[in-house]
């Protein structure tokens, strides 16, 4: 009895060694539409590995930023650089204008304590809402305010991803990454959507 249990026991180890581990799906991660309204207005998705569904709409804008010392050069596309006093303090950012002397406090809500302005924080937008600066280290910045958000599930099957959002119909997509580009098309209506991935 002893010598079954123990060659049972090897052959369920053999197996497990040689089971290949699920590779997470290219999907994970935050993706953020291609095109945008005049006024800057887009959608936002963030996809986690357990299968969590994060979209947001609202004002989204992408720029560079460079660190020197104590202060951050903001660089926007078409605009000319903002240059502000930077000042991290635990969970704490604050920005001052050098011209007008006017700050800005924001909050940290993600990314390592330790890994000075890396990360996303949040704070007071002057439309009133709430902006969330996420700070990457490949020195982009991603700015956006939403005004509608939604948590849902999502399933892959293949090339169909379908999404559950509380209060709405089953969506579901086409999908396919290339190029760092999320392209998602309704399968009942043909409707294209395309987001890119933070970086």
């Amino acid at each position: 009895m002893k010598k079954q249990l123990y060659f049972l026991l090897l052959i369920f180890v053999i197996l497990a060694w040689g089971t290949p581990i699920c590779a997470q799906s290219p999907i994970v991660g935050e993706w953020i539409s291609v095109e945008r309204s005049k006024g800057g207005l887009g959608s936002a998705k963030t996809y986690t590995a357990d299968n969590i569904v994060q979209a947001t709409f609202g004002a989204l804008v992408d720029f560079t930023y460079k660190l020197n010392g104590n202060k951050v050069t903001f660089s926007f596309p078409g605009a000319d650089d903002v240059i502000q006093k930077i000042e991290i303090k635990d969970t704490k950012m604050i920005l001052t204008f050098e011209t007008t002397g006017d700050k800005q406090e924001l909050t940290r809500i993600g990314g390592d304590p330790k890994s000075g302005i890396i990360g996303k924080w949040t704070g007071d937008h002057y439309t009133g809402g709430k902006q969330i600066l996420h700070f990457t280290t490949s020195k982009n910045c991603h700015l956006s305010v939403p005004m509608i958000s939604a948590k849902g599930t999502f399933k892959i099957k293949d090339d169909t991803l379908s999404e559950s959002f509380e209060g709405q119909k089953k969506a579901e997509w086409k999908w396919a990454i290339q190029d760092n580009v999320l392209t998602l098309t309704d399968k009942k209506q043909g409707k294209t959507e395309k987001y890119m991935r933070k970086k």
